[in-house]
């Protein structure tokens, strides 16, 4: 099973274009398709991205078709697509909405990704919270967390065994025992839930003291705070170089070794992950951070996209947190123009040595 020592910080990417929210969707993944999503999968695993992450929904009422969208890729059928393509990055569901599915179901999904992939699969599960969709699927909304209860229960005994109460099921995940479940939500019983059953936990946004502390308390109260256990947390959007527009509020930006030391200040035992962008900070399908070149000191930046036409992605290499509180470095990375052209996307307009990247998420042992 993959876990995190509580003295490493790994780094993530929630995929692009896999889903459109109108909350977090770049202007140009409007009309962007599997090129572009697979091109960010690719870059990330070649960057050293601890997973790329992917979202569910199944069917969204009109009512939410302002906010939401309505495109949003299946994540399993997704990340078997990814899993050929990729060789190292693990593949994460962010989340997957349990409640949704039988836990066999899932269980059969889950392994059969984790032996295809060659044990890269991470179980992120939610207990979602669209109550027209859980209608639309039969499914009753006010019974979620009971289900979430009952469902990573046996989720987690249907990964680990070929045979329970007389059934069985090939093939077997490649990790042992399971792949790891990480349960989301920021409610204070999705955090009891995580304490209690899961092998990590996804906040909603970032990791808060209040959150972390009730997490920590819980864990602790179960006899659990010795187990491995990945704590994330999601970053606030982030602009690397000097923007010649106006960023949104909050936004963490600078030169490369600023945000950085920005970012490295984040609770060791968290989870960093990137996870979208907003109207102003992302400008096209890759990501340029040749500053991290000019950094002696081996910098590390995460990132994620950035608005409408200029670049996104070619992030980091070997994205890591060690012993010294520093964030480990990032290597070189290819030519921005180059990743652009090979997507045959031309720049809508120059931005020069700006380097833009958003909505980091992380992962952290703890």
């Amino acid at each position: 099973m993959f876990t995190i020592g509580s003295d490493r910080r790994v780094v993530g990417l929630q995929l692009p274009v896999q889903a459109r929210s109108t909350y977090f969707v770049a202007e140009w993944e409007r009309t962007a398709g599997p090129t572009e999503m697979a091109a960010v999968a690719k870059a990330a695993d070649d960057a050293g991205f601890a997973y790329v992450g992917v979202c569910d929904h199944v069917a969204l009422p009109e009512a939410v078709a302002d906010s939401m969208g309505y495109h949003w890729v299946d994540p399993i059928a997704t990340l078997g697509w990814l899993a050929a393509q990729t060789t190292n990055v693990r593949l994460l569901t962010h989340v997957y909405v349990l409640p949704y599915r039988h836990p066999r179901l899932a269980a059969k999904q889950f392994a059969t990704l984790d032996d295809l992939s060659g044990g890269r699969v991470i179980c992120g599960v939610g207990a979602g919270h669209v109550e027209a969709e859980f209608d639309l699927l039969g499914v009753e909304f006010a019974g979620r967390g009971a289900d979430m209860d009952t469902g990573v229960t046996e989720l987690a005994e249907l990964l680990a065994n070929e045979v329970v109460d007389g059934f069985g099921a090939l093939p077997r995940p490649v990790q042992t025992p399971r792949p790891p479940i990480w349960l989301a939500g920021s409610s204070a019983p999705a955090i009891r839930r995580a304490a209690r059953l899961g092998d990590g936990w996804l906040p909603q946004g970032p990791a808060t003291i209040e959150a972390l502390a009730l997490l920590t308390a819980e864990r602790e109260r179960l006899g659990r705070d010795g187990e491995p256990f990945a704590v994330g947390t999601i970053t606030p959007f982030l602009y690397v170089g000097d923007a010649s527009w106006d960023l949104p509020a909050d936004t963490v930006h600078g030169s490369a070794q600023q945000v950085t030391e920005q970012l490295a200040g984040y609770d060791r035992s968290l989870i960093v992950g990137i996870l979208g962008g907003a109207a102003g900070t992302t400008h096209d399908a890759f990501s340029l951070v040749e500053e991290s070149k000019r950094h002696g000191a081996r910098v590390a930046l995460f990132g994620r996209k950035i608005n409408a036409a200029e670049h996104q992605l070619e992030f980091v290499r070997h994205l890591r947190a060690v012993a010294d509180e520093q964030l480990a470095a990032a290597e070189g990375v290819r030519s921005y123009h180059a990743a652009l052209a090979r997507l045959g996307i031309r720049p809508h307009r120059p931005l020069g040595d700006d380097l833009a990247i958003t909505h980091t998420a992380a992962a952290y042992g703890g």
